[in-house]
């Protein structure tokens, strides 16, 4: 027996419906704020004002990051790993070896707010070393990519960014954190 299907949406779908535009309305202009502040004139003269001022500490930790990942990838049994978590369609198999979120003044036309960074460690040394991502007030923010030498380090990660996650390293605070990415590569090939 074949019984008829429904003609209309249930109001109450479409109110579920308008409710989540509306709801996303805000996100997006908050989105386009928190965009607009960090690709800022005003927050890239605080940046490139606060690496000159420390521009031989931070190249220092910036070749740290350089070696100590070139380490990683070294120590890292990185043919095995590529093999068994690479797939056909999926981006390429990566350990976050660093996410730290730090709170930026406002300061000289510059709003302030949350900055997050994460720094992942490709498995295909081809590719790179990092792969480096930010988020701004909780929004993803252009920028970050491949960084693979000091310079691109050094430029590319926010020079308050770069001295905590130096600091995290050293005092070895990003072990649980790769330990536990191991348990994400695991679950993600389980699911494929």
């Amino acid at each position: 027996m074949i019984r008829d299907l429904p003609k209309n949406v249930p109001s109450i779908v479409m109110s579920a419906a308008h409710g989540a535009l509306e709801d996303t309305k805000d996100l997006i202009g908050n989105g386009q704020a928190a965009r607009k502040a960090y690709a800022s004139p005003e927050y890239r003269y605080l940046a490139q004002d606060a690496r000159v001022a420390k521009e031989a500490e931070l190249m220092g930790m910036a070749q740290a990051l350089v070696e100590w990942g070139a380490m990683l990838q070294d120590g890292l049994p990185l043919a095995e790993l590529m093999h068994r978590f690479k797939t056909r369609t999926g981006p390429d198999p990566y350990l976050l070896v660093a996410r730290h979120e730090i709170a930026l003044a406002a300061r000289d036309g510059f709003r302030g707010g949350m900055l997050r960074t994460e720094l992942r460690l490709l498995l295909d040394p081809h590719d790179g070393l990092f792969r480096h991502y930010d988020w701004f007030e909780g929004f993803h923010v252009n920028g970050g990519g491949i960084v693979s030498t000091q310079s691109s380090i050094f430029h590319g990660l926010h020079p308050t960014m770069l001295a905590a996650i130096h600091d995290r390293i050293a005092e070895g605070l990003v072990w649980p954190l790769i330990e536990n990415d191991f348990a994400r590569l695991v679950s993600a090939h389980k699911d494929r």
